[in-house]
């Protein structure tokens, strides 16, 4: 919610936090990819969003979390992650 208010710092605030109290938390780590993506800091985009990938549970699904690390990876110009995140996003 305070990513969609453009409140960064105090979502950051609240994702450290999170993850303080449950570091294998995917919610949090994919939260904290969007922040930095949010940031310009897309290499900590990445590594947040497959942390979250790695971990089961909470609400964030595979699917979204495909989608976000395809936006990442084209970002950053790899365009062969972008695609297979992007394939696995839409369930191929």
């Amino acid at each position: 919610l305070q990513l969609v208010l453009d409140q960064v710092e105090k979502a950051a605030a609240l994702v450290v936090q999170a993850l303080r109290v449950d570091p294998s938390s995917r919610d949090a780590h994919f939260e904290s990819a969007r922040i930095a993506i949010r940031r310009g800091r897309h290499a900590d985009a990445a590594t947040a969003a497959e942390k979250a990938l790695s971990f089961k549970g909470g609400e964030t699904t595979d699917a979204r979390i495909h989608a976000l690390l395809a936006r990442v990876y084209q970002a950053r110009g790899d365009a062969e992650r972008a695609a297979r995140h992007a394939a696995a996003a839409r369930g191929n």
